[in-house]
C-alpha cells in the first residue's frame, strides 16, 4: 500500500511538470488559418440558381481575382443555349468582355465556371462592380380544362342547381413565365354559344424575358371553334384551329397587355370535356454583378471639392 501511494504522487508529479510545458492552443497559427477575402452574390429563379463568388475580394492595383459561378438547372428539363457574359469588367482584363458558351444544362445539374482576371494599377481606390449576365431557352406549359354542356343538359342541371358542379381544372409548369387563359364567363359553356377568354402575360425573377413571334401555341380542344377574328390580331390560326403568336410581346414591369380570343362552344356529348393546352418557349436573362474594390497606389485620400 505504501508503494501504491508513493507510484500515485510521482505519477502526479510528471503529469503536472508535463502540462507546465504545453503551449497555449488557441495561439498556434496552423489551428487558426486566415479566411481569405471573398465577395459572393446568389442570384436564382425557378428554372435556375447562380452563386458566384470573387477570391478575393479587395486587391491591389495590379493584381488578380478569381471569379467562380456555380450554375443549377432547377428546372425538371434540359435548359438550352445557356451563355455566361462579363460585360463590363471594370478595371478588369482590359476593360474586355469575357462569353462562355455553355449550351445545354441537363436538369438538375450544377456547373462550375471561374475566371482569373487582372486589374489595372490605378492611381484612386475603386469600388467595382463587375456586370455579368447569363442567358438560356426555356419553356412554359400551360393547361385548362374546357366544359362545354348541351342545351338539354344544361337545362337539366341548371333547373337542380347543378351546373358549376362539374369540375373544372387548370395546372401550369412551374417557371418564372406565368401566362394564363380564363374564360370571362364562368363554365360550363354552353354549345353554340360564343365565349372570350383573356390570355394574361407576366414573369418573374431579377432579369429580362423575351418572347417572339411564333413563340406561343395554342391547341385547340375539339369543344371549341376559334372565332374569324382570331384573338384581336395577337395570333393566327395557319392550321388545324391552332393559334400561334403573331408578334413578339413587349413586356412593361414584367407584364404585357392582355389578348382577348372568342371561341364557339361544341358539345359532341352531353358533357363535353377536354383540355385547352398553351406552350411557351422564351429566352430569359438575369442580369447582376458582384463588388470587388481594388486598391489604388495613392496614400491620401481625396478632398470633395469646395467652391470658394
Amino acid at each position: 500500500m505504501k508503494y501504491l501511494l508513493l507510484a500515485t504522487i510521482v505519477l502526479i508529479v510528471v503529469l503536472i511538470s508535463l502540462c507546465a510545458d504545453i503551449p497555449n492552443f488557441p495561439n498556434i497559427p496552423f489551428l487558426n488559418p486566415p479566411q481569405p477575402g471573398t465577395s459572393g452574390i446568389e442570384v436564382s429563379n425557378e428554372d435556375i440558381y447562380i452563386n458566384i463568388n470573387a477570391l478575393p475580394s479587395e486587391v491591389s492595383g495590379g493584381g488578380n481575382v478569381t471569379l467562380i459561378f456555380q450554375i443549377k438547372n432547377k428546372a425538371n428539363y434540359d435548359l438550352e443555349d445557356v451563355s455566361l457574359n462579363i460585360y463590363d469588367p471594370c478595371v478588369f482584363n482590359e476593360g474586355n468582355e469575357i462569353t462562355e458558351n455553355i449550351g445545354t444544362l441537363k436538369s438538375n445539374r450544377t456547373i462550375t465556371k471561374s475566371w482569373t482576371l487582372t486589374s489595372q494599377e490605378i492611381t484612386l481606390t475603386r469600388d467595382c462592380k463587375i456586370k455579368f449576365a447569363l442567358s438560356y431557352k426555356g419553356k412554359f406549359t400551360f393547361y385548362q380544362d374546357v366544359a362545354v354542356l348541351t342545351q338539354s343538359e344544361y337545362n337539366v342541371r341548371l333547373t337542380q342547381g347543378t351546373l358549376h358542379n362539374i369540375p373544372i381544372k387548370s395546372s401550369s409548369s412551374s417557371s418564372p413565365l406565368q401566362i394564363s387563359l380564363t374564360f370571362l364567363e364562368e363554365q360550363p359553356l354552353l354549345d353554340g354559344t360564343n365565349s372570350d377568354a383573356q390570355i394574361n402575360y407576366a414573369y418573374t425573377g431579377s432579369g429580362f424575358i423575351n418572347i417572339s413571334a411564333g413563340d406561343v401555341t395554342i391547341t385547340i380542344p375539339d369543344n371549341l371553334q376559334v372565332s374569324t377574328d382570331v384573338c384581336k390580331g395577337d395570333y393566327n390560326a395557319p392550321s388545324g384551329g391552332n393559334l400561334t403568336l403573331k408578334e413578339s410581346l413587349k413586356f412593361i414591369n414584367k407584364k404585357v397587355s392582355p389578348s382577348t380570343c372568342t371561341f364557339i362552344a361544341k358539345a359532341s356529348q352531353p358533357i363535353d370535356i377536354k383540355t385547352l393546352t398553351l406552350n411557351a418557349n422564351y429566352k430569359y436573362t438575369i442580369d447582376s454583378s458582384i463588388p470587388i474594390k481594388v486598391k489604388g497606389t495613392s496614400t491620401t485620400t481625396p478632398q470633395p471639392y469646395k467652391s470658394k
